[in-house]
């Protein structure tokens, strides 16, 4: 079991992904906001497993994302991007921001999670 932390903007996103890692045996804390997971990992002692975050209705620049790897302290990121997202000259993911490109299906967020938690065990 591995301890997940969810940002995206879209209810929908965080209501489906948070019920199928938690179907496979992951605790995940699920926020609406980049300013809320931020907050919420400095307060937290020590970091979660993973990071995944949605850009569905976020706004994210690569100084968030340069924020977000400061406090992440060293654990995987998966960012789930549109092509929008991606055009974006300004978000480039680093060695600990792994990209997922949407459109997605659930099922293969989770099996990413999945290899990326193993990868991240060693």
């Amino acid at each position: 079991m591995a301890e997940i932390l969810l940002v995206s903007g879209s209810w929908q996103v965080r209501i489906l992904l948070k019920a199928e890692l938690e179907e496979n045996g992951h605790c995940v804390h699920a926020l609406d906001s980049l300013a809320d997971g931020l907050e919420y990992l400095r307060q937290r002692p020590w970091p979660p497993d993973l990071i995944l975050v949605d850009t569905t209705q976020l706004l994210l620049s690569d100084a968030d994302l340069r924020e977000l790897e400061k406090e992440a302290r060293g654990v995987p990121i998966l960012l789930s991007i549109g092509p929008t997202d991606l055009a974006r000259a300004d978000l480039k993911p680093g060695h600990r921001v792994k990209v997922l490109r949407r459109p997605l299906m659930v099922r293969d967020v989770v099996a990413r999670v999945e290899r990326t938690l193993e990868k991240a065990a060693g």
